[in-house]
């Protein structure tokens, strides 16, 4: 327990001591994280809500930069709904949740203030499993799970928006559970976004930062009780009654009840429901279950009165569910991510397509992290420090997990600080983004667009770097910490073409970021290897990517604009070591970078880059290739097709000429001989002429055969 602890909880109890007294001794009270820190700090104590403790000296001093537990959390938001007289429910509980209590490790001067979250429902028996690292040992607690369990003290006085939407910059970084709670704050401006709008749910909570949400809180709650009544009578309302059907796709519980999200049939909206050992739960033939039978999919009626669940019917469970193979598949796929969160019971992780997925564990899981055996709890540590883990899951029959293998990654984005031995890195994770932070090694080696830098001189990039101009590459060792970063400028000389007019260009530049730049009047334009107009440019871009490289004056202006097709066609007439040039249908000659890990196919087989070279040079005809580029315009991928003289697709024909265009898009043209015989199949069609009408079928191949003075007398057709 911390030292100070004892001294908290007496005062939190005892509202009634000289608060003034205390606000005023601090002797750390101008030792906080930031100005203006210290007016909160003051009314936290003038309200009874917080102290501090006595030091060596005697003096008393608050630690506004110590972090914060969870049960000390509970317990301020305890005291916060005591001191105004607006507890969910009234009585000490904690004889009831004793066991639960202890099991979890949780301290007995908390019981009170756990065992009413427990009753009330701001806690549940697994949250409560993650409060204590051991007997006597306590976590801190994260800035998201402190904005819960404040917004679910304060759920019974306003109203919970299941829907809500939260419009911090990191809002992907936010488990979609707590979003309603986290919803209640920022709308009471309890909770604020940094300067730069994140809400950081994965940072610690320090002490100063308690007293501002617990003296706001407390404001709050005055007010909503005060709005509710205006300290008259009313005549309670009736119930309502509600159906909610829909399928289950989160649940968890303890031993005495569980929390279940249900997605609604027709509007997909989730909300969550609180169901008891008491409440009656019945099958879809009418059996009597219990609400341990309910489980993940299974298809639900959940009523309600007031707000409380009075019935569940399961109309159809997950063991009765046909699921197609499309549904197996999309189910597969959706077993591996980056995690997002876990706990004793369930993990968390969010898909590369962008869904967030939640699954239970079986009682016993099998957990390795980096192929080391562990337990959720040593996960969760890496959870809380923002780690980028990647998670394997393993099902077993009743879709739950029995193993999971996870697995540091090596992180790369938008580089946002590097300070106290920390590098802070922006990645996209699942459609969203998520701020990591990494510990770097004391060797770490650090770059800068490729010049060996000192960590202090990286810390010291953030001095008027405008966001968004820095990117990294970090590779992580064995214990998640940085063992070498690559830092980068995005110059934006090069990048993705977003729009193009006789003024302004917007391009996504190499890194991700979006940016756009005035053209100068006098701007001179190439695409794909020929002068152009930026019309011709912004042509090109209708029909597929460009990519373009920029040039600027002094004033970055931009003054050429260099524009290639991502995706090219044309005939192939070189390929060297370094490049290939390839013709377009416009005889816009392009000279391409190739690598010899570019991917290669010639008619219709993969062959290696040196393969590919030694057979264009055997060709005798003219080849036709389609050419992909990737984001920095160097071509990753060839499909080459060689032509014939005498294969191909008849453009035209009739008894004098025939003219057919072959795999290279080249047209031969043939005069035909007065007798001519005709094969469909490998079968000879009499009268000859017969073959016209199956030759000229858009879906026929032609082979050709001549005479002796080069004229066709024989036309092969093959037609499935």
């Amino acid at each position: 327990m911390k030292k100070y602890t004892a001294v908290f909880i007496a005062a939190a109890l005892s509202a009634s001591m000289s608060a003034t007294a205390i606000a005023a001794s601090f002797s750390d009270i101008n030792d906080v994280p930031w100005s203006g820190a210290e007016q909160y700090i003051n009314e936290a104590a003038d309200l009874g809500l917080m102290v501090g403790e006595t030091d060596s000296s005697g003096k008393q001093i608050f630690r506004a930069r110590d972090r914060v537990t969870y049960c000390e959390a509970m317990q301020i938001a305890y005291s916060v709904l005591k001191q105004t007289d607006k507890l969910a429910v009234s009585g000490d509980f904690s004889s009831k949740w004793t066991s639960a209590m202890q099991g979890a490790n949780i301290p007995e001067w908390a019981y009170p203030a756990v065992s009413y979250g427990l009753e009330s429902g701001i806690l549940s028996e697994n949250d409560i499993k993650i409060f204590m690292k051991s007997a006597g040992e306590n976590r801190d607690s994260t800035r998201e799970n402190v904005a819960v369990i404040f917004g679910k003290a304060l759920s019974h006085l306003t109203e919970v928006n299941k829907s809500a939407s939260l419009t911090f910059a990191d809002k992907d970084e936010i488990t979609a559970t707590s979003v309603p709670y986290i919803d209640i704050l920022a709308r009471y401006e309890i909770f604020m976004g940094d300067e730069n709008g994140n809400f950081n749910p994965k940072n610690y909570i320090n002490r100063a930062e308690m007293a501002v949400i617990a003296s706001k809180t407390y404001n709050v709650a005055k007010e909503l009780k005060a709005g509710d009544n205006n300290g008259s009578q009313e005549t309670p309302a009736t119930p309502s009654v509600s159906n909610h059907v829909g399928t289950i796709i989160l649940t968890d519980g303890g031993e005495t009840e569980k929390t279940i999200a249900v997605s609604d049939a027709n509007t997909g909206t989730v909300t969550n429901f609180v169901v008891s050992s008491t409440t009656p739960v019945i099958g879809a033939d009418g059996s009597t279950k219990t609400f341990e039978d309910i489980s993940l999919g299974d298809k639900v009626t959940v009523t309600t009165s007031g707000g409380v669940v009075v019935s569940v019917i399961i109309n159809d469970d997950k063991a009765n569910m046909e699921e197609d193979e499309d549904e197996d598949k999309n189910k597969s796929d959706a077993l591996e991510g980056y995690l997002n969160n876990i706990t004793s019971t369930a993990v968390t992780f969010d898909t590369e397509d962008g869904d967030q997925m939640r699954y239970e564990f079986t009682s016993n899981p099998r957990l390795t992290l980096n192929g080391n055996p562990v337990s959720y709890r040593d996960i969760y540590e890496y959870v809380v420090d923002r780690s980028l883990i990647y998670v394997e899951l393993t099902l077993d029959d009743n879709g739950d997990v029995s193993a999971m293998t996870a697995e540091f990654c090596d992180v790369e984005g938008e580089l946002t600080n590097v300070s106290d031995g920390k590098v802070y890195v922006k990645t996209t994770v699942g459609g969203g983004s998520k701020t990591t932070r990494i510990p770097m090694t004391s060797g770490c080696q650090i770059y800068l667009d490729g010049e060996k830098i000192s960590e202090s001189k990286a810390e010291k990039l953030f001095e008027g770097e405008k966001e968004g101009d820095l990117y990294a590459v970090v590779a992580v060792d064995g214990f998640n910490e940085a063992e070498k970063v690559e830092i980068f400028h995005d110059t934006y000389t090069n990048g993705e073409l977003i729009s193009i007019s006789s003024s302004k260009i917007e391009t996504v530049s190499g890194f991700g970021r979006e940016v756009e730049y005035e053209l100068d009047d006098d701007a001179e334009f190439t695409l794909n290897g020929s002068e152009a107009s930026y019309r011709d440019i912004k042509n090109a871009l209708d029909d597929g990517d460009v990519l373009v490289t920029l040039e600027f004056d002094d004033d970055n202006i931009v003054t050429k604009v260099t524009a290639q097709l991502k995706n090219v066609k044309g005939t192939l007439k070189s390929a060297d070591d370094k490049r290939i040039v390839v013709v377009d249908d416009d005889d816009n000659r392009m000279a391409l970078t190739v690598t010899r890990l570019v991917e290669c196919e010639f008619n219709g087989e993969e062959v290696s880059y040196a393969r590919f070279q030694g057979m264009f040079e055997d060709t005798e005809n003219a080849v036709m290739a389609e050419v992909e580029l990737d984001d920095e315009g160097v071509v990753e991928k060839i499909v080459a097709v060689e032509g014939s003289e005498t294969e191909g697709k008849v453009v035209e024909l009739n008894s004098d000429k025939i003219i057919i265009e072959d795999a290279a898009g080249v047209e031969h043209e043939y005069k035909l001989e007065s007798f001519i015989r005709g094969y469909l199949n490998g079968e000879e069609l009499f009268p000859a002429s017969r073959i016209f009408e199956n030759a000229r079928d858009k879906d026929a191949t032609v082979e050709l055969a001549f005479s002796s003075r080069g004229h066709v007398n024989r036309i092969y057709v093959t037609l499935d």
